[in-house]
């Protein structure tokens, strides 16, 4: 009984351990995780794999394809960040095939882009893996599921890549005509390294048709672009191919300081690649001034780490230099080999400039050797190659493709003109506009500065007019002297107290204190009174005008 207990709670463990692997518990939802996945793959791209597996793992059995792509995608980028490519392969492999099961007219733009996005970095493995049919065949499955309204800065970052696939190619002509197309869509996308490598790739097309000033013109623009936005791996690139058209016009002591330069950045930076064709170029310029001993160092220690970053590209190139190295200094069986080995190489490859350039190079030695038969056949095989690259249909059909870039150029340039004409008129009108409020206001201020002044005026007239008519009241104040308030008189004799205690007769006290004056008469009842006989005295009742008493 123990032993079967012990067995179903055995059992009921690894079910929970089952179910618990093939749907892991996420702390957040899917899509942050796979944020975090995403914004983790350059920095820390083991970490980056292991959320989106745990998304993955959290995903399985659901129909969510969008969240299923996007995370087999952060895996795919981890791996090629880590440089594990043949892995990668698998991984965007499987992509593809979801990506065929879809119904295209049920793809929704998020998916649409995601696909682009896929597209794009399966195009970018065959580019590593120097496979640049296979390449460009990607580039041009993902410009496919690129919308109207979908992200620009992939749409122009596969462009790119479709015009270094030609350029790599030597199909110099559709190189052109992408890289045209991609600057345009880099006009409208704010990805730096689009707009970066549009400018970049014009620059390299035009060394490729030895026209090393527009060429030299183009990289240093490049050069102002990657400094503008701080940006020391862009720009290392740009210093690099202007140290290569220097080397080619056989400027060696310039060519030398701006490969140092590069050299120095690019340890510092781990990059390998750029490292690699440093070390490579200053060969030549050894080679050029007769260092060949330093020379071959800088050619085995260049081909060394092309081999371990698995650039193809730069292994070849190596070697057709360490070939010629051994041709220049005599060692005609060790620079025979060598040639044979690029020649293959090139053709698997299909890397046609440097095929050509082995070609050449293995029929002058054939011509020393003199074996004028197969030197022939291996020139014959070069000036093909030659006509196939750089044929005058070509050159014409490059031709104007240079032409609508400078048509277009100068369309833009009118219309920039016409946009700077349209914000000097708006500025002027503007500056019309305040003029005229100007001199409205200064009007208007001039008018209530007028008023102000003649309110003032009137003011101090009124003011004066004022100040004369109170001095008049108070001079005609002053000659006017009136009684007022209690007087103590005397109820008997009918005299009047002063302030200071003096009795004064009423009439004496009244003249004192005011401007009358007093004449003395008597009236009727009094003369009745006192003068009963006599007749009536007539009364003049009028006042002198000179103000005294009549004696």
């Amino acid at each position: 009984m123990r032993n079967i207990l012990l067995g179903i709670i055995g059992i009921l463990f690894l079910f929970f351990l089952i179910s618990a692997e093939t749907n892991p518990a996420l702390d957040v939802k899917p899509e942050e995780y796979l944020k975090k996945a995403d914004n983790a793959v350059k920095i820390d791209p083991d970490r980056s794999m292991d959320l989106a597996k745990s998304v993955l793992l959290f995903l399985k059995g659901s129909e969510n394809e969008f969240l299923e792509i996007k995370a087999r995608l952060i895996i795919g980028k981890a791996l090629i960040f880590k440089g594990q490519f043949q892995e990668a392969l698998k991984i965007f492999a499987n992509i593809k095939a979801r990506i065929s099961l879809l119904r295209v007219e049920k793809i929704e733009e998020k998916l649409s882009n995601l696909c682009s996005e896929a597209f794009y970095y399966l195009g970018n493995i065959y580019m590593k893996l120097t496979r640049f049919n296979k390449a460009v065949d990607s580039y041009n499955k993902g410009l496919g599921f690129c919308t109207e309204n979908g992200d620009s800065a992939i749409k122009t970052k596969i462009l790119i890549g479709i015009s270094r696939g030609y350029l790599l190619m030597s199909d110099l002509e559709k190189a052109l005509s992408y890289v045209i197309q991609g600057t345009k869509s880099a006009n409208t996308s704010s990805d730096i390294e689009s707009i970066f490598f549009s400018v970049y790739l014009h620059g390299y097309i035009y060394r490729e048709l030895k026209d090393y000033s527009k060429g030299l013109k183009k990289f240093e623009k490049a050069v102002k672009i990657a400094e503008k936005y701080n940006r020391p791996d862009l720009r290392i690139r740009a210093v690099n191919e202007i140290s290569n058209i220097y080397i080619l016009q056989k400027k060696y002591d310039q060519a030398l300081k701006l490969k140092k330069e590069a050299i120095k950045i690019a340890e510092q930076k781990n990059m390998k690649s750029i490292l690699s064709f440093c070390l490579n170029d200053i060969a030549l310029i050894f080679i050029e001034t007769k260092y060949y001993d330093k020379a071959l160092h800088n050619l085995l220690r260049s081909r060394d780490l092309a081999k371990k970053d698995s650039n193809i590209r730069g292994v070849i190139v190596s070697d057709l230099n360490i070939a010629d190295l051994y041709n220049k200094t005599g060692n005609l069986t060790k620079s025979f080999d060598t040639y044979k080995r690029v020649l293959k190489l090139a053709e698997k490859h299909n890397l046609k400039t440097t095929l050509m350039d082995a070609l050449q190079s293995l029929s002058e030695l054939l011509f020393k050797k003199k074996r004028f038969k197969e030197a022939y056949k291996y020139l014959e095989r070069s000036f093909k190659l030659n006509s196939e690259i750089f044929s005058r249909e070509k050159s014409s059909k490059i031709a104007e493709l240079e032409t609508e870039i400078e048509m277009e150029k100068s369309e833009n340039r009118i219309i920039l003109l016409e946009k700077i004409n349209k914000i000097k008129q708006l500025e002027l009108n503007k500056k019309n506009k305040f003029i005229t409020l100007q001199k409205v206001t200064t009007f208007l201020l001039i008018i209530i500065a007028t008023l102000i002044f003649l309110a003032l005026r009137w003011k101090i007239k009124a003011n004066k007019q004022l100040g004369k008519k109170s001095a008049e009241l108070e001079k005609t104040l002053a000659e006017i002297h009136q009684l007022s308030g209690l007087l103590p008189i005397c109820s008997s004799c009918k005299k009047i107290r002063d302030d200071d205690g003096y009795w004064h007769q009423v009439e004496e006290y009244i003249n004192r204190h005011s401007e009358a004056s007093f004449s003395h008469s008597m009236c009727p009842t009094c003369i009745e009174k006192f003068y009963p006989n006599k007749k009536k005295i007539r009364v003049s009742g009028k006042k002198k005008a000179s103000g005294k008493k009549k004696k």
